[in-house]
């Protein structure tokens, strides 16, 4: 659930209009599933406003979520999941926040 917190903020600021700029897009949101076997399925929910963000949990035939899945970099703060070839991968969105100074920083830390 605390995964969840930066998705739905940055949802409610986009959909309400509090926006520090016009010019920043509006949110999207998808919803994807992977059948893992007859009774679990893996949802993933992003939302997008401007920077994506991902919750995954793993949920029964009936629609109850039985768990999540957490991203493999624990101190990512927008973690982006998405399947692709019935596979789930993630990528780590938190350097789109970063203004340049940050990001050289942060490209010299890891050397």
């Amino acid at each position: 659930m605390k995964r969840l917190f930066p998705i739905l903020l940055f949802g409610l600021l986009s959909a309400t209009g509090l926006r520090a700029q016009d010019s920043i897009p509006a949110t999207t949101f998808s919803r994807d599933t992977l059948v893992l076997n007859n009774d679990s399925v893996l949802v993933v929910v992003t939302v997008c406003a401007p920077v994506c963000s991902s919750y995954v949990m793993v949920e029964n035939a009936k629609g109850e979520e039985k768990g999540e899945i957490r991203p493999p970099f624990p101190e990512a703060v927008f973690p982006e999941a998405y399947i692709e070839d019935r596979r789930l991968k993630w990528r780590d969105n938190t350097w789109m926040i970063l203004d340049e100074d940050e990001k050289r920083w942060l490209e010299a830390d890891k050397k």
